[in-house]
């Protein structure tokens, strides 16, 4: 028996195999592996693959996520100061109309005592 066994094996499968076979496993005793697919990869470096573009798409998913946080606390704080802007307006326009019925008041009293005052003269 050889060093792998593989020359006697050769021999007693020559003459059965043929010649493809015979090539087959001249090759197969220079490089004792299996044919390797296109995708030459192992199982296990597939996985490992895998895992990894698992952990970048988690991680494109989390800035995702943190981008649109931020958005919706960027709308939020827009529609507070929309709020508080509103509420500023309606608070100048009341402060108006209560100056408007002061002014309007004034002139009524006015208007009343000018009257008795002229009445007076």
């Amino acid at each position: 028996m050889g060093s792998f066994g593989f020359a006697e094996e050769t021999a007693s499968r020559r003459d059965s195999i043929g010649i493809q076979g015979i090539r087959y496993i001249s090759t197969f005793l220079k490089f004792p592996t299996r044919v390797l697919p296109l995708d030459h990869r192992t199982t296990q470096s597939r996985e490992r693959e895998n895992e990894i573009e698992g952990e970048r798409e988690r991680k494109r998913e989390r800035e995702r996520a943190r981008e649109r946080e931020i958005e919706r606390d960027e709308i939020e704080r827009e529609r507070e100061r929309a709020r508080e802007q509103r509420e500023r307006e309606r608070e100048r326009e009341r402060e108006r109309e209560r100056e408007r019925e002061k002014r309007e008041r004034e002139r009524e009293r006015a208007r009343e005592g000018g009257g008795e005052r002229r009445e007076g003269v």
